[in-house]
């Protein structure tokens, strides 16, 4: 089925007297765009507007059933304090068996790196690039859709990630300083002792991991698709942990942000299009009336 997409544009200025604003909606069902530029700088559009609404959802829960979201975020959040005692104990069992039981094995080195490298910037940018172009190419719109969705996920839960390490300061398990250990807020990496060694809550490679999983996970019905793709993103936690550069709790947040950030942008983003693809007699729409001491303005819903 072809997707379609319908784009706004809002302009709001205002005038002695009164108030004006306008919409421009266009129809999606109009040609396709004439260049890849045309279609990028729609897209650009769209993804700044998928991840503004993402952000709001954070402080607004009456529009697009936010409390899902937000509930699965918040239980994590519990979870994570609740395993925080567990940290310790957690790490040293996995450094033992990583030195010198099975984790030792070269083939259990090659699947965490491997794993790691899922979480990588880098590869989330590849993918994103290879469906967005890819879909020009093939006269696939869905899959430029899809590319420029996980472009805004890992830009909101990213930048999210990046404010509570930040924020939050707790040391990395390879300091030997204790899971307890939270400095607050930490200055710039390679400042001086600090920086990146207390930028460990919450993991940004397991983010980064399951905002991509989660966000090609809700554009699938495939369950075996769903299963693989949150498979390899817990992996890429368990790699962290794994390579002592993070505390479990550490990717449990990560987890939940990743997840509830994809989630919520594919879900915006749906949002939009069904909008778009309604009857013009369905959509809201606004009308300028001049007026004797200004303009009035009607709203059609």
């Amino acid at each position: 089925m072809k997707m379609r997409i319908g784009w706004g544009i809002v302009a709001l200025g205002l005038v002695p007297g009164a108030a004006r604003a306008q919409v421009v909606a266009a129809d999606s069902s109009g040609p396709r765009p004439a260049s890849l530029a045309k279609r990028v700088g729609q897209d650009i559009y769209a993804g700044l507007r998928d991840g503004v609404v993402t952000v709001q959802q954070g402080v607004r829960v009456d529009q697009y059933r936010p409390q899902t979201w937000l509930g699965i975020a918040g239980g994590a959040v519990v979870l994570t304090g609740t395993v925080l005692w567990l940290d310790g104990p957690v790490r040293r069992e996995t450094q033992r068996w990583r030195t010198t039981g099975e984790g030792a094995d070269i083939g259990a080195r090659k699947v965490a790196s491997a794993a790691r490298f899922y979480g990588n910037g880098a590869y989330i940018i590849g993918t994103s690039s290879v469906l967005y172009v890819g879909g020009w190419v093939v006269g696939k719109p869905a899959w430029q859709r899809i590319g420029r969705e996980i472009v805004t996920t890992a830009a909101v839960a990213g930048l999210t990630t990046t404010a509570l390490k930040v924020l939050i300061g707790r040391a990395r398990p390879y300091t030997d300083r204790g899971p307890r250990t939270f400095v607050g807020i930490a200055p710039p990496s390679g400042a001086y002792e600090h920086g990146n060694d207390h930028y460990s809550l919450p993991s940004g490679h397991t983010t980064a991991a399951f905002a991509l999983s989660s966000t090609l996970a809700a554009e699938t019905d495939q369950t075996w698709l769903k299963v693989g793709l949150y498979g390899m993103a817990s992996l890429t936690g368990l790699s962290r942990v794994y390579h002592d550069k993070h505390w479990l709790g550490d990717t449990l947040l990560g987890a939940a942000i990743g997840t509830v950030t994809g989630r919520t942008v594919v879900h915006i983003d749906r949002h939009y299009r069904h909008e778009a693809d309604k009857p013009d007699a369905t959509r809201t729409s606004w009308n300028i009336t001049p007026l004797p001491t200004g303009l009035g303005l009607t709203v059609r819903f």
